[in-house]
């Protein structure tokens, strides 16, 4: 359109051509506007499950019927591990579910014998008697294995109640044995909840 055209000649104010009009100009920006917002959301999920992959952490949503039995039995042999090992101290019997694994407890050293000499020279573990083990939120996803377990004792502070809550986590090999360990653990005084829910 001309430069001249641009002007009412009786109001002097400047023509708006009907394709520059705002009503005109909204639905193409929005409509750019929405694909460039879904290639960004796109590229976004693309890059999240590459880095996934790349850092080996990339798991599927939906488990496979081996992959439940594979999560099961892990589970099973964790629990029996950890039952025969520090409930019955039955070494011989828990030993066919390690080998030369990785000890990430800075308290003892890496496999199963390093284990079986912190349990019976270390403070903590070795004059404990045998009980069952009350294993809490036990889950599985595939090779890993989580727990907790718990007991009573007293505050260092004041020998008031308390309770040592300790989470474990264990990851299989492809052959079903241990072959990481991982703990953390939690002191809890019983009169100094601020929720006053149960710990389980």
């Amino acid at each position: 359109m001309p430069f001249e055209k641009l002007f009412d000649k009786t109001s002097a104010r400047p023509k708006v051509p009907a394709a520059m009009k705002p009503a005109t100009l909204v639905k193409p920006l929005v409509g750019i506007a929405g694909l460039l917002a879904l290639s960004a959301i796109g590229h976004a999920e693309t890059n999240a499950t590459e880095l996934r992959k790349q850092a080996g952490t990339g798991r599927e949503v939906e488990s496979s019927p081996a992959d439940i039995d594979r999560s099961e039995a892990n589970k099973k042999a964790a629990l029996e591990f950890f039952q025969l090992i520090l409930g019955d101290r039955d070494y011989e019997a828990a030993r066919k579910f390690a080998g030369d694994y990785v000890q990430h407890d800075p308290r003892i050293g890496d496999g199963f014998d390093a284990l079986v000499e912190a349990l019976e020279t270390n403070p903590i573990w070795k004059d404990r008697p045998k009980s069952r083990v009350d294993f809490k939120n036990v889950a599985a996803d595939g090779d890993l294995v989580y727990f907790q377990t718990h007991r009573s004792i007293k505050a260092k502070d004041d020998g008031s109640p308390a309770r040592l809550l300790v989470t474990h986590l264990f990851r299989f090999d492809d052959q079903g044995k241990i072959a990481e360990h991982w703990t953390q653990t939690q002191s809890v005084k019983l009169s100094e909840s601020a929720s006053k829910h149960p710990l389980f």
